[in-house]
């Protein structure tokens, strides 16, 4: 985290709030054993960090918890999971009904429980969901005392944003090395690299003693662990971890030169750049003369030849062993091993190793970039582009897969006042529930509605006619208001919070007064009395839910 990240979270203001007031739902998983997980597709999490506690993906009947929430295991462990899921009994999820909280919102809460509960709980302290509610974290606050949502999502772009920075850095510097080692300035091929890959069928080869071309082996001296002294050359033993260099010694010992092969006890060949020692499991093949690629060339032949499951703990391969091994290498008419068009063989094979690095890195970056949504150098949340709004449906898709698309005065045009409105297109809409002719999509706009609604999400709302009975207190409704202008965005039209006041009249109640409240606690609330033309507020429709990745 960078200097000028670091102080400005700790100049902001920070608030502690409970676990069981952030979250409307908060459930425990059930156990699954392993053996009873049957493969499919669902994500199941269990306790632990590796994999981001993903254990398994199964097809069992399990529960399945929605994207857009929290997990947070026994340990205390928490991760945001964008993603439907099952889970185990050590591991409790946390989420709201509708799509309350943004993305960001969710992973700064996910390290703010990390930080809160972290060293808090063990095996014989599990933190368990429903003991949980009571439980808080510091979260940053506005002037007034609520969440300061805006921070949140400001900070977690810039880190998103930085580790985009990165991974591109990481990357420039990879190829760097990667290239330094391949003695290139370009893992593009060259003419020569290109014709010997593309007639590398038809290469004459032979075989070959590695004995006559090399001259004898020779075997490493043993080396107790016990008896090595720490210093700066490496120690090769047997072994594929660190290619087999297991120590860095200061020791008085044999030292092999670069450019060498080593073959250990179960036929494992390696190709040395530099110069090390090794112990008696160890047999070095003296390359030395050879071009560098030749060598790395010959130590591929080696491999093939010795590491054939012929050599294990009871029959080692020894200097002896190499003496008598047998490689197939490319020849030269005269029968000679063509070292030069190994050279050219290995030149070429690394840069395509080089090349296939380079696009797993940038394979990487574009899905950090497509996660982010970075454009023009700024993070912000992904937003529903204009290829996700179709100009035109089939009728049987219509109120059934898609629902029509209105600005917020269309719609208050085309609901409220009926007017002839066209939609700007249709939007298909998953919420979890049948849809209906009723229904219709808004793109939301300003922050007063947040952390529930935020600018620019598409909010599918229900109109609200005589016929619609319940009560309208509490609803979050999009009205149309003719002589007030709304304090945020200046227009006539808003997505707000209803409640009404009410007093009797005759054998029927009138309205005292009613308040379109904003969720938001720094944007001012709306209030119309009794005097209120009907005609001068029209509530229009009801808000259902935000159309998921919006």
């Amino acid at each position: 985290m960078t200097a000028p990240l670091d102080r400005r979270l700790k100049a902001v203001k920070w608030g502690g709030f409970k676990l069981g007031d952030l979250f409307d739902h908060i459930a425990q998983g059930r156990r699954l054993k392993k053996n009873d997980q049957l493969p499919g597709d669902i994500p199941f999490v269990m306790a632990g960090v590796g994999n981001t506690g993903v254990v398994n993906y199964v097809s069992n009947p399990v529960a399945r918890f929605p994207a857009n929430s929290i997990t947070v295991d026994i340990f205390g462990n928490a991760f945001y999971r964008n993603y439907a899921f099952g889970a185990g009994d050590d591991t409790g999820v946390y989420w709201n009904a509708t799509a309350s909280y943004a993305k960001e919102h969710l992973l700064f809460m996910a390290i703010a429980i990390n930080r809160a509960f972290r060293g808090k709980f063990s095996f014989g302290n599990k933190l368990r969901s429903s003991k949980s509610l009571n439980l808080a974290i510091s979260l940053p606050v506005t002037t007034s005392g609520s969440i300061d949502f805006s921070f949140m999502e400001n900070i977690i772009h810039e880190v998103e944003k930085r580790r985009i920075l990165e991974l591109e850095e990481e990357r420039r510097r990879e190829l760097v090395a990667y290239l330094a080692v391949a003695e290139s300035k370009t893992c593009e091929l060259t003419g020569s690299e290109r014709s010997v890959l593309a007639e590398f069928g038809k290469l004459k080869w032979r075989e070959y003693n590695v004995k006559k071309l090399f001259g004898l082996a020779t075997r490493g001296k043993r080396l107790k662990g016990d008896d090595r002294i720490p210093g700066s050359l490496p120690f090769v033993t047997a072994g594929e971890a660190e290619t087999g260099v297991s120590a860095f010694i200061g020791n008085t010992v044999q030292v092999f030169g670069k450019n060498t092969t080593t073959i250990d006890m179960f036929g494992s060949a390696k190709y040395r750049n530099y110069e090390y020692g090794a112990d008696d499991h160890v047999a070095v093949v003296h390359t030395e003369k050879l071009p560098k690629h030749a060598a790395i060339f010959v130590t591929a032949a080696c491999h093939k030849a010795a590491h054939t499951g012929a050599f294990d703990y009871g029959h080692n391969f020894y200097a002896k062993d190499a003496d008598a091994l047998t490689i197939m290498l490319p020849a030269l008419p005269d029968g000679s091993p063509d070292y030069a068009t190994m050279g050219v063989v290995m030149r070429a094979v690394q840069k395509l190793v080089v090349r296939d690095v380079v696009a797993w890195k940038d394979r990487e970056i574009a899905a950090a970039r497509k996660v982010v949504a970075v454009e023009g150098g700024r993070s912000r949340p992904q937003q529903p582009s204009e290829t996700h709004i179709l100009p035109e449906v089939a009728a049987k898709l219509r109120f059934h897969e898609y629902l029509p698309l209105y600005s917020l005065k269309a719609a208050c045009g085309k609901f409220g006042d009926g007017e002839a409105v066209e939609p700007q297109g249709w939007v298909e809409a998953d919420i979890g529930r049948k849809l209906d002719g009723k229904m219709f999509v808004v793109r939301a706009s300003g922050r007063s509605m947040e952390p529930k609604i935020r600018d620019g999400d598409l909010c599918v709302m229900r109109v609200l006619g005589p016929d619609s009975g319940g009560t309208r207190n509490g609803k979050i409704v999009l009205a149309q208001h003719r002589d007030t202008s709304d304090p945020e965005t200046g227009g006539a039209y808003s997505i707000k919070r209803y409640s009404s006041e009410k007093a009797p009249d005759g054998n029927s109640w009138r309205h005292e007064r009613i308040t379109l409240s904003p969720l938001n606690p720094d944007f001012s609330p709306l209030s119309f009395g009794p005097d209120t033309p009907e005609e001068a507020l029209k509530i229009v429709a009801e808000f259902i839910a935000v159309l998921p990745d919006s």
